[in-house]
């Protein structure tokens, strides 16, 4: 499930923080930011007890084949367990960690990227380079230390917050 949480939330984060430090839309941006810090104050156990209700009314039947909401296959409940078996309980379990995670670490993100100095960003602007070469190029790059470091902050945060698997996964009987 850390695998697939990680695998969720890199991406996601990192566009996030590209979104907001290299592309300010002026109010997007600072909603952005409200939003994240808003979500990374949720405590995990809440995360973990949503997680158990998101699981039954969203995934389950998403992830079943079931593409509406009335369309739970004959004799069998909107709240059973057993329409679930392990491999959709790892990408559940994965996709509820990857939703702490991006508030956790998209503003690291945004931090590293803020981190480069203006000056390689101005130097490969006087250079000819677009935007989009120098984020690639030259800013990705020079914040590269600190993106990893986040990146290893929230694996260990995942590994930390196992109860959210643990509720999500643990407590379904197969």
């Amino acid at each position: 499930a850390i695998v697939v949480a990680i695998g969720i939330a890199l991406p996601v984060s990192l566009l996030m923080a590209i979104f907001a430090s290299e592309f300010t839309f002026g109010f997007l941006g600072k909603g952005m930011r409200t939003i994240l810090g808003i979500l990374g104050g949720i405590p995990p156990i809440v995360y973990a007890l949503m997680s158990f209700f998101m699981a039954q009314l969203f995934l389950i039947p998403k992830l079943h084949g079931n593409l509406a909401f009335g369309n739970a296959p004959p004799g069998m409940s909107w709240f059973n367990p057993s329409l679930i078996n392990g491999a959709y309980c790892t990408l559940q379990g994965g996709i509820m960690l990857s939703l702490l995670l991006i508030p956790f670490m998209a503003p690291m993100f945004e931090d590293a990227l803020k981190d480069v100095p203006h000056s390689l960003k101005e130097a490969s602007q006087a250079l000819g380079a677009n935007r989009w070469h120098t984020l690639i190029n030259v800013t990705l790059p020079a914040a590269f230390s600190g993106i990893l470091s986040a990146l290893n902050l929230g694996i260990l945060k995942t590994m930390g917050d196992v109860i959210i698997v643990s509720l999500t996964i643990g407590m379904l009987p197969t």
